[in-house]
């Protein structure tokens, strides 16, 4: 008789009629079981075959006692032989100009970490048919960046090659591109050069820099450069003075504008052959369109829970927050969980000086995959969304832009893995998010202008570095990386086109919802069209529930509602 997948009952009768002759418990070893089987869409009697092959496996002691470490054993091979299936389908591909085809995981990179070696093109499985085969329909519609051969090959790309032509091509592209937006946002028929000398006010787009013959730490009035592009200003270096009577157009509300090194600029005054240009008005960049509202959708609310790590306390590995926040989960069901790293974070105290018996591999199947399986089994419709971050062990691409973790860490159809940072949609809702704490490092970094003819209050500080990501259309528009702040940073600029805040496609549209986690204090802000997220750190108790409307009729950014919640017991 056919068992049905879904009914806990005849899954458990199923296993007890299986199992009479070993000692399987009935209390939580037997639940774990019938949550396997749901999970991964697997009748009694295939677990009951999956447990002989454990058992009888030659590289294993001879065992015949069932625990929970068994369990751990048919969880491992049900992954393993379902990622080889999957990798036996792929297609044959150009590696390192030779035809290749995707094997199973390989075993034994760089000892310590016990984990299998990165595959070029190795992806989570993201469309609706893969999730369908095994845990049956979700109740999220997920669409992340692509995970075919080419993209993710792209995504995770080598690092330490950059090469000082391409850094410096990219980096005049940018000028020049976003030249072309102010050009048609402004209706302005020609920019000038700072360098040279007018008797009238030009135009002048360029990037700000720091004078490197000033010893201020942080850029001031008297170090702020503007670098103009070749085809622009033949790449040339001009100071910055500001008039006393400064205007900004289009700051309304914003109380001024902020300028860091980097940061794309557009200002008007002129050279008057004092060695500096006069800046008399500085133009706000144009901003992304807003995506046009869809007034389809589900009919239901969509529930997203979003948590950064790190995960557990600088004192121990016990990973105390994840677990409260998973038992929480599992009894409130949220329809996507969003997990953003690090997970085993390469700073941590017992993991520098190697006070764990574990690997990196084993401390996230135990503390993570597990308890995230055991979540998508008590919640059938759910999915988890994965985002690495750069202090990860896990990860074998500390760089950013960075790749998405290495799908054999938890082959699952319903956990997606996405690079960092990312943008993807959960029912038709656009999120970007990223690991970079950003807005510590522009809150650092950033030198306030005020509009002289605007006595209006100065806005609201964390919208304002919010907007400067909208408004220069990047993760990280920071450049360089604050010296002080490498260490959390390692920047490639010539890949910076993976630090573009907008989704794929052929229009910019600004995400719905921005998540930025960061040590500065957590808050929800409606900045321009999107809504802004500190979802803080886990280890300090606090994360964000986010609810998406359903068949909306209205701007999205006046329906999504978020609420900073704590967990149970932390203050």
């Amino acid at each position: 008789m056919a068992v049905d997948l879904t009914s806990t009952e005849q899954i458990r009768d199923g296993l007890l009629q299986h199992f009479q002759y070993n000692e399987l418990d009935e209390g939580e070893i037997l639940s774990e079981c019938v949550n396997v089987c749901k999970n991964y869409h697997i009748t009694p009697e295939n677990f009951y075959y999956k447990w002989e092959a454990v058992k009888y496996s030659p590289n294993s002691p001879t065992i015949s006692v069932f625990t929970a470490d068994s369990i751990k054993q048919i969880k491992a091979n049900i992954q393993r032989d379902a990622l080889a299936e999957q990798m036996k389908q792929k297609p044959r591909v150009q590696l390192n100009g030779r035809m290749s085809r995707s094997k199973g995981p390989v075993v034994g990179l760089s000892g310590w970490m016990g984990a299998p070696v990165k595959k070029p093109f190795a992806a989570t499985p993201s469309t609706p048919d893969a999730s369908a085969a095994v845990a049956g329909p979700s109740r999220v519609k997920f669409a992340g960046p692509s995970n075919g051969p080419e993209a993710v090959e792209k995504r995770a790309y080598r690092y330490m090659y950059e090469k000082v032509s391409e850094r410096s091509e990219v980096l005049d592209d940018r000028i020049d591109e976003f030249a072309g937006l102010i050009r048609d946002h402004y209706s302005i028929t020609e920019f000038g050069d700072p360098a040279s000398c007018t008797d009238e006010d030009v135009t002048i787009v360029g990037r700000i820099v720091s004078d490197v013959e000033s010893a201020a730490p942080k850029l001031n009035d008297a170090s702020i450069v503007l670098e103009s592009s070749k085809m622009m200003g033949s790449g040339a270096r001009m100071p910055l003075r500001f008039d006393p009577q400064l205007k900004i157009r289009g700051a309304e509300g914003a109380g001024g504008i902020g300028l860091f090194p980097g940061a794309i600029a557009a200002l008007n005054g002129k050279n008057g052959g004092g060695g500096y240009f006069l800046v008399n008005e500085i133009l706000t960049l144009p901003p992304l369109k807003t995506r046009p509202v869809d007034p389809y959708g589900e009919d239901s609310s969509t529930s997203v829970w979003v948590a950064s790590g790190s995960f557990t306390s600088e004192m121990d590995l016990s990973y105390k927050p994840l677990v409260d926040l998973l038992k929480k989960a599992k009894t409130r069901q949220p329809d996507a969980l969003v997990l953003l790293g690090p997970f085993i974070d390469a700073n941590h105290t017992h993991i520098k000086t190697g006070n764990t018996d574990l690997t990196p591999a084993q401390l996230f199947q135990t503390h993570f995959l597990d308890g995230l399986t055991d979540f998508l089994a008590a919640s059938p419709g759910s999915i988890v969304v994965v985002v690495p971050s750069t202090k990860d062990i896990l990860s074998d691409h500390p760089v950013f832009p960075q790749s998405e973790l290495r799908v054999d860490l938890a082959y699952h159809p319903r956990i997606h893995f996405v690079p960092n940072p990312c943008c993807f949609s959960l029912n038709g809702v656009t999120f970007g998010a990223s690991t970079v704490d950003v807005l510590f490092h522009l809150r650092k970094e950033e030198l306030f202008k005020c509009d002289t003819a605007d006595s209006s209050p100065a806005g609201d500080s964390m919208a304002n570095l919010c907007r400067h990501l909208l408004q220069q259309r990047s993760f990280y528009p920071l450049f360089p990386v604050p010296v002080e702040l490498s260490h959390d940073v390692n920047l490639d600029v010539s890949h910076s086109r993976g630090l573009r805040i907008y989704p794929e496609g052929p229009d910019m549209y600004s995400p719905d919802v921005l998540v930025l986690p960061s040590r500065l204090k957590q808050f929800s802000k409606v900045v321009e069209d999107s809504v802004a997220i500190n979802p803080s750190f886990l280890t300090k108790g606090v994360y964000a529930e986010v609810r998406l409307p359903g068949r909306r009729t209205a701007s999205l950014k006046d329906e999504i509602i978020v609420e900073l919640a704590r967990l149970d017991g932390m203050s």
